[in-house]
């Protein structure tokens, strides 16, 4: 655990000392904004029959708590939130929800007992594993710990980035080849417009973003659904 924490603290504070990446990801640009949104629009949607009947909520690399304070917002009882992350000082943050569980860990040995939850996210956290064999570990140990019905949604980029070698691609197929038999694909659903593309027409109108969404080749991630059996 120690080496893959020390690994993903220098992917990420390489992140964090490029200037042109801080301006990128600059959490309150219009197109960020709208990215977010369109992502989160889509989570409460798939997640909702699990969110309605009060199941407990997993999200896998959780970073500073972004999504589980997303939840929170949407009426999920922080109670019912849990995180788990490698770096320690994105779990310091994410433990400003003192009502949620936070957890140092790691994806591909995860802290809980079988059948522990009803929904687990997977937010961009495949594509920041180190290779596909500790992917496919942490695709398997999150259809562990969901009951039957549960359900596991998953966020990636379609395609390899070439500023950014470090991050896998994993496709729905692959996914699906790993997570059988213990559970099977429901829906998958292409969004997000090109971040590039999304950020400067989001800087000339608040209505472009969602014009852009509505073409499929200007989509550059999916969100896959999977069903626990």
């Amino acid at each position: 655990m120690e080496e893959e924490s020390s690994r993903l603290e220098a992917v990420y504070g390489g992140y964090a000392r490029s200037a042109r990446r801080r301006s990128a990801w600059d959490r309150d640009h219009p197109g960020n904004r709208a990215m977010r949104a369109e992502l989160c629009e889509r989570l409460l949607a798939g997640a909702a029959s699990q969110l309605e009947r009060g199941a407990e909520v997993l999200d896998i690399g959780c970073g500073g708590g972004y999504w589980l304070r997303e939840l929170a917002a949407a009426g999920v009882a922080p109670g019912r939130l849990h995180g788990v992350d490698l770096i320690p000082s994105r779990v310091a943050a994410a433990s400003s929800m003192p009502e949620a569980d936070l957890r140092l860990a790691d994806a591909r040995r995860l802290p809980f007992e079988d059948c522990s939850f009803g929904l687990a996210l997977m937010l961009t956290a495949l594509s920041s594993m180190p290779d596909r064999t500790a992917a496919r570990v942490a695709a398997t140990e999150a259809v562990r710990v969901l009951e039957p019905g549960g359900l596991l949604l998953v966020y990636e980029p379609m395609l390899p980035s070439p500023l950014n070698r470090s991050r896998l691609t994993v496709k729905p197929a692959q996914l699906a080849q790993w997570c059988a038999p213990g559970a099977t694909t429901r829906s998958v659903e292409r969004l997000t417009v090109a971040p590039p593309l999304a950020r400067g027409a989001a800087r000339l109108s608040g209505r472009s973003y969602g014009l852009l969404a509505r073409v499929p080749p200007l989509l550059t991630h999916r969100l896959t659904l999977l069903e626990a059996r």
